[in-house]
């Protein structure tokens, strides 16, 4: 069975984001007053062929911590496209707290 999955990465809370920045001073400067605060992120789409929802989400956690995400620097949350916002926690350094077949696995090392 095919699954589609978003995986989620943004900088870390204590790494800087000049691109977030260079943004927000756009934003700011066209007008827009109420923005704050502004991080730049990037957005994965994957269908993944597996036996199960929770082996695909166990599957995309370990592409994430090998590859797809650089655990100094980025955090992630990985959601089953069909899915709402459920999540699952999960640390950067270490496998899930929580088990993959949770609704969404977020990496929550910030």
């Amino acid at each position: 069975m095919v699954h589609s999955v978003r995986v989620f990465v943004t900088l870390k809370k204590s790494v800087y984001d000049p691109q977030g920045d260079a943004v927000k001073a756009a934003l700011l400067s066209d007008g827009f007053e109420g923005v704050r605060s502004l991080r730049i992120g990037k957005l994965i789409d994957l269908e993944v062929e597996s036996e199960s929802r929770e082996a695909c989400l166990a599957e995309v956690e370990r592409m994430c911590r090998r590859l797809l995400v650089n655990g100094e620097l980025e955090t992630f949350r990985i959601q089953p496209a069909e899915d709402g916002d459920g999540a699952c926690a999960g640390k950067a350094d270490t496998c899930a707290s929580q088990p993959a077949a949770a609704a969404a696995v977020e990496d929550s090392a910030r």
